[in-house]
C-alpha cells in the first residue's frame, strides 16, 4: 500500500489548519472570558472544572497547531511534524509524548468534572454517593515534619488522573503481551523450538513486569482510590503502602530467580 502526501496537498491542509486555529483562538478567548465572568448559576459548582478544561483545550490547540503540527501517515505507524518545535533540539517521540499527555489530561478533567457533577446531583442516601469525611490528624504534629492537604477540586483531578493512568498503562502492557503470545501461537514460519524459546522468554519477562504490577500498581490503586472516594479504611491503606515498599526486594528476588542464567550462576556459587 502506497502512502504519499504531496507538498501541495500538505500546504492546503496546513492553510486550513491555520485558518481554523485563528478562529478557534478567538473562540477560546471568548469562552474563557465567559467562564470567568458569566458562569450561569447552574454551573457554578463545576466552574473550576470547566475553567481547568478550557485551559487544557487552549494549551492543546496552541501545541497542536503551532508548536507540534503533526502530519500522521495512518494506517502506517508513522508521521512527521512541521511545527516550531520540530527541530533537532526536540526529539519527535518527546513531542508526541507531550501531545498524548495533553490528551490524557483533557480526558481526565472531563471524567473528573462528570464524577463531581454526578455526586452533586444524586441524593445523600444513594449508595453511590461519596460523603466528605474529615479526619482528626492533630496527633501527627508531634511525630515530626508533616504535610496535610485539603481535598480541593484540583487535587481531586490529579488523583483521578493518576488512577486513570495506572489502569491505562496496565491494560496496555497486558494487551501487548497477549498480542505477542497470540502472534507466536499463530506463527508458521518459525520452528517449534524457536517459538517455545521465545514464549518462555516472554513468560519470564511478563513475570518480571508483573512484580511492579503487584507491588506498585495495585497498592497505588488502593491508595489513590482511598483518597478519591474515602471508601477504603486506613487499616487497609497502611498495609497496601507496606506492600509498595517491598517492590525493590521483590523485583530483585524475581529477577535473580526467574532468569535461568542468573539462577544457574547463583546456584553454582552456592555449591562451591
Amino acid at each position: 500500500m502506497e502512502i504519499y502526501l504531496s507538498i501541495e496537498t500538505q500546504e492546503v491542509l496546513l492553510r486550513f489548519q491555520r485558518g481554523f486555529f485563528i478562529i478557534t483562538s478567538f473562540m477560546n478567548i471568548i469562552s474563557l472570558f465567559y467562564l470567568i465572568k458569566e458562569t450561569p448559576p447552574n454551573q457554578a459548582q463545576i466552574r473550576a472544572y470547566l475553567l481547568f478544561l478550557q485551559v487544557l483545550v487552549i494549551i492543546s490547540s496552541v501545541y497542536l497547531d503551532v508548536f507540534f503540527v503533526p502530519i500522521p501517515l495512518f494506517p502506517a505507524i508513522a508521521g512527521y511534524c512541521v511545527g516550531l518545535l520540530c527541530t533537532d533540539a526536540f526529539p519527535l517521540n518527546q513531542l508526541l509524548g507531550v501531545f498524548i499527555l495533553i490528551l490524557v489530561l483533557v480526558g481526565s478533567s472531563i471524567l473528573s468534572c462528570s464524577i463531581y457533577r454526578h455526586q452533586t446531583i444524586i441524593p445523600a442516601s444513594n449508595p453511590l454517593r461519596v460523603s466528605k469525611i474529615s479526619y482528626n490528624l492533630t496527633w501527627i504534629i508531634d511525630r515530626g515534619r508533616f504535610f496535610a492537604h485539603e481535598k480541593t477540586n484540583f487535587m481531586q483531578i490529579l488523583i483521578n488522573m493518576v488512577i486513570i493512568n495506572l489502569l491505562l498503562c496496565t491494560a496496555i502492557v497486558i494487551l501487548l503481551f497477549w498480542h505477542m503470545l497470540r502472534v507466536l501461537r499463530a506463527s508458521t514460519h518459525k520452528s517449534a523450538s524457536t517459538v517455545n524459546r521465545t514464549r518462555r522468554s516472554l513468560v519470564v519477562l511478563f513475570i518480571q513486569i508483573a512484580v511492579p504490577v503487584d507491588f506498585i500498581v495495585i497498592p497505588a490503586l488502593v491508595l489513590f482510590t482511598s483518597m478519591a472516594c474515602d471508601c477504603i479504611p486506613f487499616e487497609v491503606t497502611l498495609p497496601a503502602y507496606g506492600v509498595l515498599t517491598l517492590h525493590p526486594f521483590a523485583h530483585n528476588l524475581i529477577l535473580l530467580t526467574i532468569t535461568p542464567t542468573y539462577r544457574r550462576i547463583i546456584i553454582a556459587k552456592i555449591r562451591k
